[in-house]
């Protein structure tokens, strides 16, 4: 059994079935992880800034490139936050 509360916010026992655990971490968890995927995302964001300005500016090849790289350090990023050593 386990309490839950009611639309009105009153507490109230409950023995049906239990809701799953969230598989999220608490918020002050880091994985050893956290500051290396914080700076691959500036540098991604900067990136992207970047190549769309050179892009609209008329050097669609350059920009294009600029973009090439920074969708790579995104790839990155995510394969860090999804494979947890």
């Amino acid at each position: 059994m386990y309490r839950r509360y009611t639309d009105s916010g009153d507490e109230e026992e409950y023995s049906g079935p239990v809701p799953p655990h969230s598989r999220l971490r608490e918020e002050n968890q880091r994985d050893r992880f956290f500051v290396l995927r914080n700076v691959l995302n500036i540098i991604w964001m900067l990136g992207v800034v970047a190549g769309i300005g050179v892009y609209m500016k008329g050097n669609t090849f350059i920009g294009g490139w600029i973009l090439a790289v920074s969708i790579v350090i995104k790839l990155v990023e995510v394969s860090v936050r999804m494979i947890r050593f």
